[in-house]
């Protein structure tokens, strides 16, 4: 037997992803350039109040182009990538986000609007004592519709993760231009299911 309750809350935090990608002929002069690349990102992000940066990806790559002549492969270079996400609690900064990144040289490459791990915590808190409620209303419901003088629960667990819909999917990065980008809202829902014995 099982029972499920579910609460629909505003998503409190947007995610912008980015990546930092300079090329040359020296691997050493295009890491330093990558480098005052992030501190200047570092810098234009201090401003901004609950803001967290964290580097996903460092990546080295040889760059090289086919002679049309001989058909071999030449070197050309090489090219440094970061890539990284900003993250904050509120989505009115999302302008200001990407402006910072935009000073770095950054690129951004989508934005995602997420429930936090606090808000979640809070709400799923009060979901179980809610499921569980649940759980033995339907129990009792069972045993009154079959004339039983009451029930037993043998087994009883919470799933935290029931039937709850994937990540909200990126937003282009063309929606910034309208007049205001809507966080949008994550369900989350809790289940209680187990065994229980009719009296």
């Amino acid at each position: 037997m099982s029972a499920s309750v579910s609460q629909r809350i505003a998503n409190d935090r947007a995610v912008v992803g980015y990546e930092l990608v300079f090329e040359g002929a020296h691997a050493d002069s295009v890491r330093k350039q990558l480098d005052r690349a992030a501190r200047r990102l570092h810098r234009g992000l201090k401003n901004l109040p609950d803001v967290q940066d964290q580097t996903t990806g460092l990546s080295l790559q040889r760059l090289e182009h086919t002679d049309p002549k001989t058909h071999a492969a030449v070197f050309t270079g090489w090219r440094w990538t970061q890539s990284g996400q900003v993250w904050s609690r509120s989505v009115a900064e999302v302008p200001q986000l990407i402006q910072a990144l935009d000073a770095a040289g950054a690129r951004p490459r989508g934005i995602e609007m997420r429930l936090s791990t606090q808000a979640r915590a809070k709400t799923l808190d009060t979901l179980d004592k809610k499921a569980v409620k649940a759980f033995l209303h339907r129990a009792s419901g069972i045993a009154a519709a079959m004339g039983a003088a009451g029930y037993r629960v043998k087994r009883l667990s919470i799933n935290n993760h029931c039937g709850e819909p994937g990540p909200r999917p990126l937003i282009r990065m063309a929606a910034l231009s309208r007049p205001s980008v809507s966080a949008g809202d994550t369900t989350v829902r809790v289940c209680a299911s187990g065994v229980v014995l009719i009296r």
